[in-house]
This record gives structure tokens, C-alpha cells and sequence, in this order.
């Protein structure tokens, strides 16, 4: 059996790479079950209830923050119920299972890194990802879904041949979407509210645009996070309030994509985004930084310069000035990558043969 960890904060990047995983899992035949953690006393959350919709099995786990070697009865019930892989999804877990390695025995112990929150440092949580980055070494094997990923120097050494890297994923639509070839307009951000995923830079793009006086473009966030007042005082101060929508969390945000004439991601890091993953899915240009994986993927003219807002006003410009034949081009080559490299399908062998490679006694329904 296969048990994922994970203490999820909402229906991102990570949830979603996670609950594609496990669809697939299934249907190739494994046994595969979710433990979510919560805090005691929370209600469903937004992961548990997408698990729910989708047949996944999965226990709703509730224990007190902060970081335990016991983890709370964690390990009995991995005893219990005869689990052959751990594969932990965030922090909380690498570092847990890390600290616990002895109890392990014969259980394999994987990660995913799907990217890192920068904060500031000496911060709570840049310590948190040192302990992570440090700790990982720990496991028996650490999956990045960014090629480019390098833990730090130090720990370097000890991470010898258990580093792996594997596409995310998500599943194929019946049938491949019609490209979206509208002249772009209507703006979308998808994430977290954070510094790292570069809202402002968005906004002051979008001033750009207006500024060119093409007065109909105009800006949607989807998403909630810590810089959310920030980032609306922002758009009060630059006079965009008329301009800029805030949507707050939306549950499969994918099914509002058509609503919009292109997705924006100006992050300042990133690793493979589920995203962008969805967006050449649904045939929708999406303007991104030259970070992470992204440049594998999208095509050079949706590419932007990291931290540029005028880059990003440039590249939707010199899209709308194209011909509907070469954006259609774009787009349609573009699902071709997808369809061939960054299905769920594709990436779920890819953990299975890891899992394997790690645990003879790994088999179907084991």
C-alpha cells in the first residue's frame, strides 16, 4: 500500500499534483490511501473534500502543530496497515519522517519538492526550509519536479544518488480543447497571495497596458494568501480598483479558465506549476517568468523576464499583434509537449518504477 502525507493549506499546486497521482495510482491497481493533517478540531478541509468527490481513500489526521518524533500514533497506524511506501508531500512530513527514519525498517520513505515560499531571512519559515532542505538527505529518495533543483551546498554530498526528478502531471481532457485565439483582455492570475508569485509585478504590467491606452484590458486574482491587503491597497494606490478582481479561493479554478483570455504567472520562483500544466491543457495562452521548468515548456514568446513587469506587458502586446494562425500554432504545439511529457499517466509510472526501484515487495495491490 501506498500512503501519501500531507498537510495541505489548501487546493493548489501540490493538492492537485497529489489527487492526480493518486487517480492513477488507482487505476493501474494500487492500493493508495491519503493521510491529510489538520490541527485538532478542524472541520473538512478543502483537499479532504476534493479526495472525498474523487473515491480516494484518505483519514482526515489531527494533531498539534509544531513537529513530533512520535508523530502521534502516526506510525501504528502505518504498522497497522501493512504500508510499504511513505511518500511524503511538504516540510512537515519530510522533516517528521526524517527524525523517525529508525522506525522506518523496511518501509520506503519518498519525497516530492514541489518549490519553496521564499521568507525572509532568519524568518520562522526560512528556518523551516533549511530544516527541510537539510533534513531530506534523510529519506530514501528525494523527487524534484523541477530538473534544475540543487540542494544547498553543505548537504550536497549526503543526497548522493537518492535525488530524482519527475514531471508533474495532470490527466488528459476527453478530447483536445479548441485553441483560444481571442485577441487578450481579461487577465488571470492563478496562486497563492505571496511575494513569490509576483502580483505586483501583474499590477503594475496591467498599469502598462492601460497606460497604452488600451483601456478594456483588465486583472483577476484567484486566491487568498498573506499579501492579500497589501496587494489591494496596491491596486487602490494606482488607481486599478475598476480594473483588478479578487476572487478569493476557488475550488477548481481550471473551470473558470474559460472565462478569461489569458493566465498570467510573473513569479519570482517556481517549480513545475500545475498552472501551466492546465493551461496548455485548455489551449489558453499563459504569460510566465523564466523560472523553474517553466521555460521547458512554454513557447519563447510567452516567456518573460523574471521580475520584469514590462516584459510581461511586452509579451501579451506582441501576442495580440500576431496572427490567429501562429497563436493557434503556439497553443496546439504546445498541448502536443503536454499530452507527451506531463500527463498523469506518465508521471504516475515514473513513481511506481521508483517505488520498485526502492522496495522489492512493491507490487500491484501492495
Amino acid at each position: 500500500m501506498i500512503l501519501h502525507l500531507i498537510d495541505s493549506g489548501g487546493l493548489y499546486g501540490a493538492e492537485k499534483m497529489l489527487i492526480e497521482l493518486c487517480k492513477e495510482q488507482q487505476s493501474q491497481g494500487y492500493d493508495v490511501r491519503v493521510l491529510s493533517c489538520g490541527i485538532p478540531n478542524e472541520p473538512e478541509k478543502a483537499i479532504e473534500a476534493a479526495l472525498s468527490k474523487e473515491n480516494i481513500d484518505y483519514i482526515a489526521w489531527r494533531m498539534a502543530p509544531g513537529f513530533s518524533a512520535k508523530m502521534d500514533g502516526i506510525w501504528d497506524y502505518i504498522y497497522k496497515n501493512n504500508i510499504n511506501v511513505l511518500h511524503s508531500h511538504g516540510y512537515k512530513f519530510n522533516v517528521l519522517l526524517a527524525l523517525s527514519r529508525s522506525k522506518s525498517k523496511s518501509i520506503s520513505l519518498v519525497t516530492t519538492i514541489h518549490g519553496y515560499t521564499k521568507h525572509r531571512f532568519f524568518s520562522k519559515g526560512w528556518l523551516y526550509n533549511l530544516m527541510d532542505k537539510t533534513m531530506c538527505c534523510l529519506l530514501d529518495a528525494v523527487v524534484s519536479v523541477n530538473e534544475n533543483y540543487s540542494p544547498p551546498v553543505l548537504v550536497r554530498p549526503w543526497y548522493g544518488s537518492k535525488l530524482h526528478f519527475v514531471n508533474n502531471g495532470i490527466g488528459k481532457p476527453p478530447a483536445p480543447r479548441i485553441p483560444k485565439l481571442d485577441p487578450v483582455k481579461k487577465l488571470l492570475l492563478v496562486g497563492r497571495i505571496s511575494t513569490e508569485k509576483g502580483h505586483a509585478i501583474a499590477l503594475d504590467a496591467l498599469s502598462v497596458l492601460l497606460n497604452q491606452q488600451h483601456n478594456d484590458f483588465s486583472l483577476t486574482f484567484a486566491g487568498t494568501g498573506p499579501l492579500e491587503k497589501e496587494i489591494k491597497d496596491l491596486a487602490k494606490e494606482m488607481g486599478l480598483s475598476n480594473k483588478v478582481s479578487f476572487l478569493g479561493y476557488v475550488n477548481n479554478v481550471h473551470e473558470i479558465y474559460k472565462d478569461y483570455d489569458a493566465i498570467v504567472m510573473p513569479s519570482l520562483t517556481e517549480g513545475l506549476p500545475i498552472t501551466l500544466l492546465e493551461a496548455n491543457r485548455e489551449m489558453i495562452p499563459i504569460f510566465a517568468s523564466r523560472v523553474g521548468a517553466i521555460p521547458k515548456i512554454l513557447n519563447k514568446k510567452l516567456l518573460v523576464d523574471t521580475g520584469s513587469s514590462q516584459s510581461l506587458a511586452n509579451a501579451i502586446s506582441q501576442w495580440n499583434l500576431m496572427q490567429a494562425s501562429e497563436r493557434k500554432d503556439i497553443l496546439t504545439k504546445q498541448y502536443s509537449v503536454f499530452e507527451t511529457h506531463y500527463s498523469a499517466d506518465v508521471m504516475a509510472k515514473r513513481y511506481i518504477n521508483l517505488y520498485r526501484s526502492l522496495n522489492q515487495g512493491f507490487e500491484v495491490n501492495a
